[in-house]
């Protein structure tokens, strides 16, 4: 295992597919945990979200919110933690900001994702666009503090060879030698 660099860390969650956002609400005292799709740009992570028990607790309870985001990639598993303070965004350039981050990650995916919700919005008039246009929160978390772990999962030349001898001695005993 080593520890993970903050360089290294701010590229895996640049390029990491998938989050989890964790979440303590006091008023029921309960966590929650919920994916999340984000994208990650100068120590903020952004994301959109439509009305709900979510942003409602983010709202009430803007700190020490958590992300943590891992991926398996076969020789190695890595894993990241952030944690930060919630807020909306605000002013179009930090919004046009974070869409863009959003979309550049997710591309196709997130186009489809924010088609459908147009179509959806259409299907209903004039009175869904509007609930769709104010609806949808970009959301923020400022991160302050992260860590991350980089897990060696690969065999060494010297762990080939031990592991290949242990594979050797588990087939030799007698099945009836070892009920003994």
């Amino acid at each position: 295992m080593e520890r993970l660099s903050a360089d290294d860390i701010f590229a895996f969650l640049q390029q990491a597919p998938v989050g989890r956002l964790t979440l303590y609400d006091p008023r029921t005292r309960s966590v929650r945990v919920t994916p999340l799709l984000f994208a990650y740009g100068g120590g903020r992570i952004f994301f959109i979200s439509q009305p709900g028990n979510k942003l409602e607790t983010l709202r009430a309870h803007p700190s020490g919110v958590t992300l943590q985001a891992d991926e398996d990639r076969g020789d190695e598993w890595i894993s990241v933690l952030a944690v930060g303070r919630y807020s909306d965004v605000q002013g179009r350039s930090t919004r046009a900001e974070a869409l863009l981050l959003l979309a550049e990650k997710y591309r196709l995916a997130f186009a489809r994702q924010v088609l459908a919700q147009a179509q959806a919005a259409l299907r209903q008039g004039p009175a869904g666009i509007r609930r769709a246009l104010s609806g949808a929160t970009v959301g923020c978390i400022a991160i302050e503090r992260a860590s991350g772990r980089r897990f060696r999962t690969a065999l060494t030349a010297s762990n080939q060879s031990i592991q290949s001898g242990l594979h050797v001695s588990k087939e030799l005993p007698d099945a009836d030698l070892l009920r003994r």
